[in-house]
């Protein structure tokens, strides 16, 4: 949805009791605990679906576009969900309540199918309450028929489900079966007015298309209610007050019976504070529709004259609006209802959408359906003080139809009126309605999640959830993630798989209760890779041969897998193949698969879950060299063995049949390095460097040669006396490797 404004509650406290029942209450302000959306409605059609209603159908279908159009392009989207209604003698269905614009389009493409025809009247009445019953708080309920109502009797039915949902139905009729001083045709005029509704009584049924141009201008999330008259015919004028907040001026003018024959058509001018005529956007002759974009600021005036009895209804787009509420002393405590309640002791609260949008309330009056004053109630409302002051004593509440109108300036100091959006008539009480129109949700693992309880009241009422017919309460044992919001709605937090149940609410109040129908509730697991398991996934293969991965996957929905070499996801081929249960097989393997393989698994909870696995080609080795190494005893001595191969091989070192291992005198390093400390005379002879891999294995043998230093063992005789020409022998014996000389 879009951006809401956030919400000042400001309340004024008036009796509407009797006067000798309020002296005490006067001057009493009560701080609202209740918090309501602002914008999102049901936009609902309730369509007469006789074989006469044919060509009326086609332009419904048509118009269902344009008025989605229209509503998407809003900042704030004004709908939460959309509801289809069909209605003929003697069927009432709900074809479909969806919040879904497409599954709505299509509900119409296939309901929107013509049943019979001649029949009049039709069961109008049924299909208003059906679409009343499934439909949001301030919503728009738009009726196409052709024919009277024949179920005129569920009137009363209607009448209070209007006053509970503070909704509007607009009529758009294109017949009456000729009777319309007969009571088919009065309940529409009745149900209009009591709904702030309209009848559009069309000539021709062409003009079908040209009354949905009007719904398209009028659905919208800001809609304001200025002026609202139901009058007899004549000539009369009426100021509009154009503040500064208004964005969009809707003014529409209908008679409520049909202008055939020689009637004169109604005469209707719209003017602008310095005298600019507007033409209509719609004109229909009995139907004229003015609507304005950035009006200009100031007092307009409207005239009509009319042969025939008429409607006016003004409204604007603004983000300066009140909602009017009335609440019933009990104790020390009070509740919020939608009417005063007869024979109890009632105040009007009001509840302002935008403080910042208005400088003060000047007061408030009372109207009839003629907009006629029935009790002005000044106020004295700066919005500077946290509160109002009260400056009138209280009043009986109207036992009739009446208006509610908030008056006020603004920051230009320019009057502003705000009209409820439905006329009030005081009545008792009835039992609570929740309104079941959510669907089955889901919430992912560890999240949360919002249950909503949308209901009807005309007197406060509690909420209470179950989960599988067992009161929360009950079933969480005081678990925090459990908790119903002050608004009705349940958050359930940290969701585990044992949270998946069904759950529903049931509302409470002193004048009775209402179960929904149960909301079930799927916990969705992100995608979890099981194989291979991290950190496993190393993989070899022969040039030619075959190698194979494989992925699995659990989650909820059951997630789908694919691969990728590098980063760059591998597509099937007659040589490379995925499978369908996460098996990725290749033949005749080649140096270029070598790389770097990811299995993704993704299920549209939460993000993939990733693998990583590294395939090599292996070669065996195919060349290995010992380096030949001489040394003398007592030094060190090194044989270099080199080898190539993929991967890289393994080499040990072999003397004969016996492995060489590591020893304090002797170290062999998997580089190939072969090293002798203190190198002895023993140590001379053959050593085997063996290079190996999981491809094969190749060998190469080196000598190590040992050179001994030379030593005399037997030395001459350091003295000898000889006399002259005497021989003598000297002796010298040395050892050595090689031989000493």
């Amino acid at each position: 949805m879009g951006g809401r404004v956030p919400q000042v509650v400001l309340l004024i406290v008036v009796c509407v009791a009797c006067v000798s029942r309020v002296a005490a209450q006067v001057g009493s302000v009560v701080v609202a605990t209740q918090q309501q959306d602002w914008a999102g409605a049901t936009l609902s059609f309730a369509i007469d679906t006789t074989g006469s209603m044919y060509d009326d159908l086609l332009q419904v279908r048509n118009g269902v576009q344009n008025i989605f159009r229209a509503i998407s392009e809003q900042k704030e989207i004004p709908v939460l969900n959309y509801a289809l209604v069909t209605f003929h003698d003697p069927d009432v269905n709900l074809a479909t309540l969806t919040a879904d614009q497409t599954t709505f389009e299509n509900a119409v493409e296939a309901s929107l199918e013509v049943h019979g025809g001649g029949d009049c009247p039709e069961m109008a009445i049924g299909g208003i309450n059906l679409a009343l019953r499934r439909s949001l708080p301030r919503s728009f309920i738009f009726v196409f028929t052709d024919a009277s109502a024949k179920d005129y009797h569920l009137k009363g039915e209607a009448l209070s489900l209007i006053q509970e949902t503070q909704s509007q139905v607009i009529f758009v009729l294109t017949g009456d079966c000729n009777d319309q001083s007969g009571p088919g045709f009065q309940v529409f005029k009745d149900i209009a007015a009591a709904s702030a509704g309209q009848i559009f009584f069309l000539r021709q049924k062409n003009e079908v298309s040209e009354v949905l141009k009007f719904i398209e201008i009028s659905v919208n999330a800001r809609q304001v209610n200025i002026l609202s008259v139901e009058t007899r015919p004549g000539r009369a004028t009426y100021a509009i007050p154009v503040d500064s907040s208004l964005q969009q001026l809707i003014v529409s003018v209908s008679t409520n019976t049909s202008t055939g024959g020689n009637v004169r058509l109604p005469d209707i001018r719209l003017m602008s504070p310095s005298g600019r005529e507007f033409i209509p956007s719609v004109d229909l002759g009995s139907v004229v529709v003015i609507n304005i974009t950035s009006p200009v600021q100031g007092w307009w005036n409207l005239l009509v004259d009319s042969p025939l009895p008429y409607s006016v209804r003004v409204k604007g787009v603004s983000l300066v609006d009140f909602k009017i509420h009335f609440t019933v002393a009990s104790g020390t405590q009070r509740v919020f209802i939608t009417r005063p309640v007869e024979g109890q002791p009632s105040f009007i609260v009001l509840q302002a959408s935008n403080e910042a949008g208005f400088r003060l309330v000047t007061g408030m009056q009372l109207l009839n359906l003629a907009g006629v004053v029935l009790h002005d109630i000044p106020l004295n409302w700066n919005t500077s003080h946290p509160y109002p002051r009260i400056a009138h004593p209280g009043f009986e509440a109207p036992q009739q139809l009446f208006y509610v109108r908030v008056r006020g300036r603004d920051h230009q100091n320019m009057t502003f009126y705000r009209l409820t959006p439905t006329p009030v008539r005081p009545g008792q009480p009835s039992p609570p309605t929740v309104i079941d129109w959510l669907t089955d949700i889901s919430g992912e693992l560890g999240g949360s999640v919002q249950l909503r309880c949308d209901y009807r009241s005309l007197v406060q009422a509690n909420v209470v959830w179950f989960r599988d017919g067992v009161p929360i309460t009950t079933v969480s044992r005081n678990d925090p993630r459990f908790l119903v919001l002050a608004d009705g709605k349940l958050r359930v937090s940290e969701l585990s798989l044992d949270d998946a149940n069904c759950y529903h609410c049931q509302v409470v109040s002193i004048a009775g209760n209402d179960t929904g129908r149960p909301v079930c509730l799927e916990v969705l697991q992100p995608p979890r890779i099981t194989q291979p398991v991290a950190g496993t996934c190393n993989n070899s293969a022969v040039p030619g041969s075959s190698f194979q991965l494989q992925c699995r996957a659990v989650g909820d929905p059951t997630p789908t897998v694919r691969w990728e070499k590098d980063g760059v996801r591998i597509a099937s081929t007659s040589r490379v193949r995925i499978f369908s249960n996460g098996l990725l097989r290749v033949r005749q393997a080649r140096f270029s698969d070598n790389g770097r393989y990811t299995c993704l698994a993704e299920n549209g909870v939460g993000t993939p879950d990733t693998r990583d696995c590294y395939t090599q080609l292996m070669t065996p080795p195919s060349y290995t060299h010992v380096q030949d190494a001489t040394a003398i005893v007592g030094s060190t001595a090194t044989l270099r063995c080199t080898a190539d191969g993929s991967p890289a091989p393994q080499m040990t070192w072999w003397n004969g049949q016996d492995r060489i291992f590591n020893s304090t005198r002797i170290t062999s390093l998997p580089s190939g390095q072969l090293i002798f400390h203190s190198v002895e005379l023993n140590d001379e002879g053959p050593y085997t460097c063996v290079a190996a891999n999981p491809a094969g294995r190749r060998s190469s043998t080196g000598f190590l040669t040992v050179h001994v230093p030379p030593q005399i063992v037997v030395a001459p005789n350091p003295l000898y006396v000889l006399s002259v020409n005497d021989e003598f022998r000297l002796l010298c014996v040395a050892n050595g490797k090689p031989d000493a000389s």
